[in-house]
């Protein structure tokens, strides 16, 4: 944590001094100023009131940033803690409306405010490191930057599943070529063949480990029987859809998009779970080392559902 909060400051230090040096620029003054009836002295006030100014909005750039920074921790947290805890498949992972919902709780919980001060700090704007030099910054709304925090945290888990889900396989990425990737997709074996869903099964727990949920896999009742997975379907899609996307590219099934919040994946995860719900565990009882907790569940992978229905759910979830 010291490390993080010194390698803040170093950024932060290097932004507010770029601020600094634009604050210290003071334009020359017109040719009357120093002519009589006090021109030069109502340009320094100005020259004065131009540099209070720029050193409030310094201040408040710095103050902001930091706030910033408290609340992308906590709204990585949440997300991470929202993610694993949920039992219902349709909250998984939460569309837009969604993620901005608990965006404003995480910010509210930061920085101690009420859900209004909250909305206005998320359409503040705070000075934000650019991609290309970290020590420039472009003034942005508070939520632009902090709604890049699910896809990066998406991403983050997608590596460590695929890597699990090789290696489960005995493959390494390189191995996975087209035709194979082909091969894996056919009648979805990824997930419905014996060794696919044994592959999925060690990326879920590698899924659980990540996302620091330690009751979601515990050890089977008898001797020998190994580790059970305890999740929802919501959960095995989220899985199962990130490899399958990563085959399918392979495949040169799909191409590769770039969306500012990741909500392409949200679309992808819905499929998904319509793809794997009718071949998936209908009883509760432990199935290859998977209890699915929505197992009597008719409709557990039907988003056409209420979404007022979703929203009483988070609500209980956050409390």
């Amino acid at each position: 944590m010291k490390e993080m909060n010194a390698a803040l400051d170093d950024k932060l230090a290097a932004i507010m001094s770029k601020l600094d040096i634009e604050s210290d620029v003071e334009s020359p003054g017109s040719e009357g100023d120093d002519a009589p009836g006090g021109g030069s002295v109502r340009t320094t006030t100005a020259r004065l009131t131009r540099k209070k100014l720029m050193r409030l909005n310094k201040d408040k750039g710095a103050a902001g940033f930091k706030s910033m920074e408290k609340v992308r921790r906590e709204f990585r947290r949440t997300l991470m803690e929202h993610i694993s805890s949920t039992d219902t498949t349709r909250l998984v992972y939460p569309n837009m409306e969604a993620t901005w919902v608990l965006l404003v709780a995480s910010t509210v919980k930061a920085l101690n405010l009420t859900p209004e001060l909250a909305m206005d700090f998320l359409w503040d704007y705070i000075p934000v490191p650019t991609r290309g030099d970290q020590a420039e910054a472009v003034f942005r709304h508070a939520s632009v930057p902090l709604q890049r925090v699910k896809p990066h945290l998406i991403q983050m888990i997608k590596e460590r599943i695929l890597l699990t889900f090789l290696r489960a396989l005995g493959l390494t990425n390189a191995d996975m070529a087209k035709i194979l990737a082909g091969e894996w997709l056919h009648n979805n074996a990824y997930f419905a063949s014996k060794m696919g869903f044994k592959a999925i099964l060690v990326a879920i727990v590698e899924f659980f480990t990540y996302l620091s949920v330690a009751d979601r896999i515990s050890q089977g009742g008898s001797i020998g029987s190994g580790i059970v997975v305890v999740c929802v379907v919501g959960h095995f899609c989220m899985v199962s859809g990130l490899v399958r996307s990563f085959l399918e590219l392979l495949a040169g099934l799909r191409t590769t998009r770039r969306a500012g919040v990741g909500e392409g994946m949200n679309e992808y995860w819905v499929a998904e779970a319509g793809r794997a719900d009718s071949l998936l565990a209908r009883d509760c009882e432990v199935q290859n080392g998977l209890r699915l907790l929505d197992c009597a569940d008719a409709e557990r992978a039907d988003f056409a559902a209420s979404s007022d229905c979703d929203e009483d759910n988070m609500d209980e979830e956050e409390g």
